[in-house]
């Protein structure tokens, strides 16, 4: 009877163990990817941005270089309206737009600002068909800058990040207790988060890469013109006038009341000033 109960006690206790103990995959895993106290969220970052930052400078080199180009342009032209115009042939002829378009007028100029985006392959042609209009440049820049780095660094992180976030949606799905579950799904929505930051950033560079800036700016010099001073007739004036004087009066009234305190101090103290005047002078 005793060796019954104490066989019983045994496979108790070793069903109970069986059903609490996860599986060794998963505790490797997890152990792996949830964040811990030996290795926080900063330590992570640091090891995979080491790590990436030494796969793109081996891949950037045998990728196609990603350029960035731009320029600014200016112009004194002498048909403004007719230079506008030859430019927006040339801009449909490159396949590009204008991004903004803006005209104003001074006393001395008129000045079209122009930002057009033209893709990159036809960028130094229109530059030079630009310049054979005959206007004089007043002002000329180009620049090229190389961003191919930074994108293949882009690309290796986002890669990376989504091959993360793969493996945490499979831990997700062997998660047992709920702190697990909570790590998990913070990672998830972080990563989340990062891969559609990178995501943009990536979006943004191809969209640099792929069509090239140009400020162009066209200037008109207007012909001097002598505009007589317009005179206002007679009655005006008198009207003007009497209002003017009206209003100064008012205004010295105003002084007067507001000051005075200041004035009957100042006539009684002249006058007596004047009574002894007068006493000194029979006095002589």
């Amino acid at each position: 009877m005793k060796k019954l109960l104490l066989f019983v006690l045994v496979v108790t206790l070793l069903l109970s163990c069986g059903r609490s103990k996860k599986s060794p995959e998963y505790m490797v895993a997890l152990e792996d990817f949830v964040v811990t106290d030996e290795l926080d969220d900063m330590e992570w970052e640091a090891e995979l941005d080491d790590y990436e930052g030494e796969e793109s400078a081996d891949v950037s080199e045998k990728v196609t270089r990603k350029i960035i180009k731009s320029g600014t342009l200016k112009l004194d032209v002498q048909d403004l309206l007719d230079e506008k115009r030859r430019v927006d042939a040339l801009v449909r002829s490159v396949n590009g737009y204008y991004e903004e378009e803006n005209l104003r007028s001074t006393n001395s100029k008129d000045i079209y600002t122009l930002t057009i985006r033209i893709p990159a392959n036809n960028f130094e042609r229109f530059m030079n068909s630009i310049e054979l209009g005959g206007n004089e440049i007043v002002h000329k820049s180009i620049e090229a800058k190389d961003v191919t780095l930074e994108y293949v660094d882009l690309e290796t992180r986002l890669e990376n990040k989504r091959l993360y976030m793969l493996q945490y949606r499979e831990l997700l799905k062997g998660a047992r207790n709920i702190e697990d579950i909570l790590k998990i799904t913070e990672r998830i929505r972080r990563l989340e988060e990062e891969i559609e930051s990178t995501v943009r950033r990536l979006r943004y560079l191809s969209n640099q890469v792929s069509y090239s800036t140009l400020q162009l700016t066209l200037s008109q010099n207007k012909p001097f013109r002598y505009v007589a001073n317009q005179r206002a007739a007679a009655s005006e004036k008198f009207k003007q006038a009497f209002y003017g004087g009206w209003h100064h009066f008012v205004d010295f009234l105003y002084l007067l009341m507001y000051n005075w305190v200041g004035i009957l101090i100042s006539l009684i103290v002249l006058f007596v000033l004047y009574r002894r005047y007068r006493r000194w002078r029979r006095s002589v």
